[in-house]
């Protein structure tokens, strides 16, 4: 979580957000469509065939996320209803929606999407690849996406 929001990467989700802040993340992960027999090719370009396929497989219903989130910031499981609620936080106190992970055969990779909302004009949504390194998962690259 903390590679999102504090990091000495050029993007983050919300500048605003730092140590000792809360991030609010929807307690159900997001549903998405399944492409079909062809991958999206902005899905394509991030990695094996199979982590793309795998995460299609595992959003095609949702999941209520547990609250097992470690990491320099605080996350808060919030309702589902606040999904489509627009905070207009100005201490970056936004929301956050993941889906569920789609894992490559060894299990090193992992495809995900998220949103994030964190205000009228602010938020973006997009994937991203995470790798497993040292036993935690950190930020691989972030895929295609759309800023508010």
């Amino acid at each position: 979580m903390d590679d999102f929001f504090v990091s000495d990467r050029p993007f983050q989700i919300d500048p605003r957000v730092n140590q000792g802040s809360v991030v609010y993340v929807i307690e159900e992960t997001r549903q998405m469509k399944s492409p079909g027999s062809i991958l999206p090719l902005d899905v394509a370009v991030l990695g094996p065939n199979e982590m793309a396929e795998d995460f299609f497989r595992q959003n095609t219903q949702t999941w209520r996320l547990q609250p097992n989130f470690h990491g320099k910031l605080k996350v808060s499981l919030v309702d589902s209803s606040l999904a489509d609620a627009i905070p207009d936080n100005p201490q970056g106190s936004g929301l956050l929606r993941l889906s569920r992970a789609g894992f490559n055969r060894r299990r090193t990779l992992a495809l995900l999407y998220f949103s994030y909302r964190c205000g009228l004009t602010c938020g973006q949504s997009g994937w991203v690849v995470l790798q497993k390194t040292q036993g935690g998962w950190r930020i691989k690259e972030f895929g295609s996406g759309i800023v508010i």
